[in-house]
């Protein structure tokens, strides 16, 4: 026990899970997919409206249907999909080591080393924690003071490959010296 960073128990905010959302929309490849199509198609369908004035009405409809429609639904299925989610709907308890991190939800209790880690990407509000597509951790940034932050993200450069670190404002440090 004597190697604990810190105990935090997080109880999460809208904020919290918004910058989720963020994140999976911007790095799942279906959904950039998707949103690209519709982008093309709309396009597409404002191409037919300059083309064929006289079936502007319904073009302009497909074309609202593709750029509005269709990406809110998505946005709205994914968070569906995050407050499912029973993590993120109770209290969970992140106690930090110097070698790993140990996450504790109702009964539930996960112990990962830092190098199991694909990704962490800090967000305006949170650290995302990425182990596998739908694997994830979440430690809102209001839970650390500045020099906690500091020294945490210090801790995960040292055991973090610095490819996996996506985080603003932090100089990388060069594991060689």
């Amino acid at each position: 026990m004597k190697n604990i960073f810190k105990k935090i128990d997080v109880k999460f905010e809208g904020k919290d899970l918004t910058d989720l959302y963020g994140y999976i929309l911007l790095n799942n490849i279906t959904i950039r997919v998707l949103l690209i199509a519709c982008i093309l198609l709309a396009g597409q369908s404002v191409m037919n409206v300059i083309k064929y004035k006289e079936q502007a009405v319904p073009t302009l409809m497909i074309t609202l249907v593709f750029l509005v429609i269709l990406p809110l639904t998505i946005v709205r299925q994914i968070k569906k999909q995050v407050l499912k989610r029973e993590e993120y709907n109770k209290v969970t308890t992140y106690i930090i080591k110097q070698d790993e991190i140990e996450s504790r939800n109702g009964t539930m209790v996960n112990i990962i080393k830092w190098s199991n880690f694909k990704k962490v990407v800090e967000t305006k509000n949170c650290l995302i924690f990425i182990r596998e597509a739908n694997k994830v951790f979440l430690i809102p940034k209001r839970y650390l003071n500045e020099q906690e932050f500091n020294s945490f993200t210090d801790m995960l450069n040292k055991n973090i490959e610095a490819s996996k670190l996506k985080l603003r404002h932090i100089k990388k440090i060069n594991k060689s010296i």
